[in-house]
């Protein structure tokens, strides 16, 4: 990916907390958008993705160290940026069930 592309990247364009949730969810929310590590963290699970393309978000989670909850919130940032799709279902290595595979976008 060039670097014009991460630096453009439109990753967080929109709120990803719900009207519903606490406040402590906002402001974390607007706390790690501004830091930037909502973006570095969605760019590690891309660069992980690129390698093991076709994978649940518990295995990319695995490749990444175990933290299984930032890959599932990273995830639906990258596919509202248009850069992965949500793939088929399969059984889940790490899990053993039926869970959604994400997938690169190609372009």
């Amino acid at each position: 990916m060039s670097e014009q592309r991460k630096e453009n990247l439109p990753l967080f364009d929109y709120q990803a907390s719900r009207n519903t949730d606490p406040i402590s969810s906002h402001i974390a929310e607007e706390k790690i958008t501004r830091s930037g590590v909502r973006g570095k963290q969605a760019m590690r699970v891309y660069g992980v993705l690129l390698e093991h393309n076709g994978s649940t978000s518990k295995e990319l989670s695995q490749y990444l160290g175990g933290d299984r909850y930032m890959a599932s919130r990273r995830l639906p940032d990258l596919e509202k940026a248009g850069m992965v799709v949500r793939g088929e279902m399969r059984t889940c290595t790490v899990c053993n069930q039926k869970c959604v595979t994400w997938e690169i976008v190609n372009g």
